[in-house]
């Protein structure tokens, strides 16, 4: 069972700026990007990919629409 919940574990930790989820059954969630960008927005890379300003604000419009408070 795939439980984005898991990512509590890791959305704390500071220095963390590159994350790769590559083969990680997590990637068969639909929107798993911007899931975890928005649990760890201080991400700069995400499986091998940069965060750029055009995916930051999709999960900022992906945060208003569902109702998500900032994490």
């Amino acid at each position: 069972m795939i439980d984005i919940s898991e990512i509590k574990f890791i959305k704390d930790l500071n220095m963390l700026r590159d994350l790769n989820l590559l083969r990680n059954p997590i990637q068969e969630l639909p929107d798993y990007r911007l899931l975890i960008i928005y649990r760890v927005p201080r991400l700069k890379e995400l499986d091998r990919k940069k965060i750029d300003v055009k995916e930051k604000v999709r999960v900022f419009i992906f945060r208003v629409t569902y109702g998500l408070r900032s994490s």
